[in-house]
């Protein structure tokens, strides 16, 4: 009869993924300070997210870079919900204002009446 355990060996456990550690900066330098002015309100879509990923900036100077182009009028705010803030360029085609009784109508970049 044979063993009912058979001697494959200690179980090899795997190590798991590694995750590669990000070096984003923490002060603005004078050539981050200009892509972020110059740049940043050519951006199609612009969140936190995307400052971080393309600058490699940490997050809180993103925020914070964000805040300033907002309030010089560079980019228009679309949506802000919890942490996640949604900007657009400030000289961008969308009227940005919608009004009620009023329709986004997709690709066209105006607002319609509702039927």
């Amino acid at each position: 009869m044979a063993p009912v355990h058979s001697s494959k060996g200690k179980k090899k456990w795997s190590k798991g993924k590694t995750k590669d550690k990000v070096n984003n900066s923490i002060t603005f330098d004078n050539n981050t300070l200009e892509k972020v002015k110059k740049e940043i309100p050519a951006y199609k879509l612009i969140t936190t997210s995307v400052l971080v990923d393309r600058l490699r900036i940490n997050g809180s100077l993103a925020r914070k870079a964000l805040k300033e182009l907002h309030e010089s009028g560079a980019i228009k705010l679309v949506s802000s919900h919890g942490s996640q803030t949604i900007y657009i360029a400030g000289n961008s085609v969308i009227d940005r204002v919608q009004r009620p009784g009023t329709a986004y109508a997709g690709k066209l970049g105006v607002f319609r009446d509702r039927p």
